[in-house]
């Protein structure tokens, strides 16, 4: 049995609620990039849709918005933050918290509880063979990582034209594949970082639910009744 003090739980409590917070959002920016690439692939494949029609870069332009804005928000360095920074942060200053026998714990109501072999092996894995807890060094590695995106344009873009609305125009516009792979580098990390507090792994996007292209099956404004409001 590990021991703790109060100050250790009450980290330990705060990073999982906090690990809840980051996986919500990353998966919300994995489930908006799907439906973005869903529907951007039913109008490339429509010849009778014009590429600049108001409506299609009205939502390509807010998708961009959007995301932009989450991927922000899981760098941000403020300590009010719930983001994914802030959490590696913690990690690697206080990395004795996520220790081998609070793993081995997780497994105390499974069908593995007493095979520490096998709980060892999966705790090797994820931090390293024989190490107590995971190297700060490595937690540093992934820091940096998320600081590259934040010294980013895709970033900067956010900061000078939405939050502050800076009057200075900025040199690099992010593209479509800045933003790719800033999702990609979360998505990656919350499912490094998810089976050490869980013992368990995680997939981030959501599983359709419901047919939601039906809607692009049924006309939305009859021929007759758009004629009769042009002639209004």
């Amino acid at each position: 049995m590990r021991k703790t003090n109060d100050r250790q739980q009450k980290i330990e409590n705060e990073w999982i609620s906090t690990l809840e917070h980051i996986e919500n959002a990353v998966s919300k920016l994995l489930w908006n990039r799907y439906l973005f690439r869903e529907f951007m692939d039913i109008v490339e494949k429509n010849p009778n849709l014009p590429a600049n029609n108001f409506l299609i870069v009205w939502i390509w332009e807010n998708y961009l918005l959007n995301a932009a804005i989450g991927v922000r928000r899981m760098v941000d360095r403020d300590n009010r933050s719930a983001s994914l920074y802030l959490l590696l942060k913690g990690i690697k200053e206080n990395p004795e918290i996520l220790s081998r026998g609070r793993y081995t714990e997780l497994f105390k109501d499974s069908g593995f509880a007493n095979d520490y072999n096998y709980i060892n092996g999966c705790f090797d894995r994820l931090v390293g063979k024989g190490k107590s807890y995971i190297d700060p060094e490595d937690v540093e590695k992934d820091i940096e990582l998320l600081l590259k995106i934040r010294a980013d344009k895709l970033v900067t873009y956010v900061d000078k034209t939405i939050a502050h609305l800076d009057k200075k125009k900025i040199k690099k516009i992010p593209t479509i594949k800045d933003l790719d792979d800033s999702i990609d580098l979360l998505e990656k990390l919350v499912q490094k970082y998810y089976p050490i507090f869980h013992a368990a792994s995680i997939g981030l996007l959501p599983k359709e639910q419901v047919p939601w292209k039906n809607i692009f099956k049924i006309p939305w404004i009859s021929r007759e009744k758009g004629q009769r409001n042009e002639r209004s």
